[in-house]
């Protein structure tokens, strides 16, 4: 596995250092093509960045799709890709006037091409289920593009039931992103509620894991307005559904402790229907 944990040290390598790791770390599969590796010492050695963002580009990323591992992707070598994305972090972080032209021309050609790096290796990342590598590398996208990202990550996550992968995937996005981690989880849980599909029932389930990782990422008044609208929904389809209501109420916390002794006295308005409606949704019958 790449030790993205110790960017922090690799970053600090001048040129030469940097690229020996970047082209040696892990298993012979992991590193990068000789023809990169040497393409890009050459014009490190020489401080020719735009250069070597463009010879990234040029000999990374495909124009269309290619087939990799029986599925199309962007990009032509995996072991490249993950070369030439920590090569652009390094760039950013390590070379001030990159960073600063990144930060200046948002959408200069520079810039476009780190983003685009960047995008196409957190979208493998996900693929590959690297979820602790996936907040690292996409903190470094632009707005748009981490949003867009993000909500993809997460709706995927919720495909199942909400456990502890999907809770430490928001945790993880929290401490790296900030803020607006809650403002792409609102997003993905508010698709969930709009988007219809053929599949009644995955739809429903899908509304109901969405729920439910809401409440118990911490964000209880919106999670607990989704889950009202859910259970409403769900008890005029008929007895059918009830069981799928009642086992969401059952795991939704009520209160910011989850404890359902202390439920009444720290309970939102919102919650107190909830616990109401656990009463008032029968159980499906058995024939």
């Amino acid at each position: 596995q790449w030790p993205w944990q110790q960017l922090g040290a690799i970053f600090s390598q001048d040129f030469k250092g940097i690229c020996e790791i970047l082209s040696s770390w892990g298993f012979d599969s992991d590193r990068p093509t000789q023809r990169l590796h040497r393409a890009i010492q050459m014009l490190l050695a020489s401080e020719q960045y735009p250069e070597m963002l463009e010879a990234m580009k040029a000999r990374v990323l495909v124009e269309e799709g290619v087939e990799v591992d029986g599925k199309e992707e962007a990009y032509a070598n995996a072991s490249d890709l993950r070369f030439a994305a920590n090569m652009a972090l390094w760039l950013m972080h390590a070379r001030e006037e990159v960073f600063l032209l990144a930060q200046q021309h948002t959408f200069s050609n520079s810039s476009d091409v780190i983003n685009r790096l960047l995008q196409i290796y957190v979208i493998h990342l996900i693929d590959k289920s690297q979820h602790e590598a996936i907040p690292v590398y996409a903190c470094s996208l632009r707005d748009t593009m981490l949003d867009l990202t993000y909500c993809v990550y997460f709706d995927e996550l919720l495909r199942d039931p909400p456990g502890a992968q999907q809770l430490r995937a928001f945790r993880l996005a929290q401490e790296l992103l900030g803020p607006v981690t809650q403002t792409i989880a609102l997003k993905v849980v508010d698709k969930a509620h709009r988007y219809i599909v053929e599949d009644t029932a995955q739809q429903l389930r899908h509304k109901a894991h969405a729920c439910e990782w809401l409440c118990k990422c911490g964000l209880l008044e919106p999670g607990h307005q989704y889950t009202l609208l859910l259970v409403q929904e769900l008890a005029m389809r008929g007895h059918e559904w009830h069981e799928l209501g009642l086992d969401l109420l059952a795991k939704v916390p009520l209160s910011p402790d989850g404890n359902p002794l202390h439920a009444q006295e720290a309970m939102l308005p919102t919650a107190t229907l909830l616990s109401r409606w656990q009463q008032w949704l029968p159980p499906q019958q058995a024939p």
